[in-house]
């Protein structure tokens, strides 16, 4: 992958920081690009918070957490899912692509298959155009 390439994971410290231990014990690595900010829960992240990560430089975000049907915090993927959505609707309102943000819902015990859609992530963002913001940012 492009090694310029960031992406900002926010990621639930229970099941989906979990899950992410999981691979890695299973010999996986977390993709290059990947920066991880562990967070309590993935509800109590704000809109700002993401829209900061990509104005500061990221090429994508990513939210990280538990399977909505068994959060840690009962809702709190729910909340994070329509915040993710706002975003994405923010960006097609201003020009950008709004697959630059992503929700990605994981259990635990699903290490393998959180890592590959971490890397179907990564390589969808790396064949988009480079960002607007961040050529404005150098």
């Amino acid at each position: 992958m492009n090694d310029k390439l960031k992406i900002v994971a926010f990621v639930c410290e229970n099941h989906a920081m979990s899950a992410i231990r999981a691979a890695s014990t299973a010999g996986e690595s977390l993709p290059e690009s990947i920066r991880i900010i562990e967070v309590p829960c993935t509800g109590r992240i704000e809109t700002p918070q993401l829209l900061d990560a990509i104005g500061d430089g990221a090429d994508a975000v990513a939210v990280i957490g538990c399977l909505e049907e068994n959060c840690y915090h009962d809702v709190g993927s729910m909340l994070a899912r329509g915040r993710v959505n706002r975003i994405k609707d923010i960006m097609k309102d201003i020009s950008l692509e709004p697959e630059r943000i992503e929700m990605i819902n994981s259990a635990s015990v699903s290490g393998a298959m959180l890592m590959m859609k971490l890397r179907q992530f990564e390589s969808r963002v790396a064949a988009m155009p480079v960002l607007v913001l961040k050529e404005a940012i150098k």
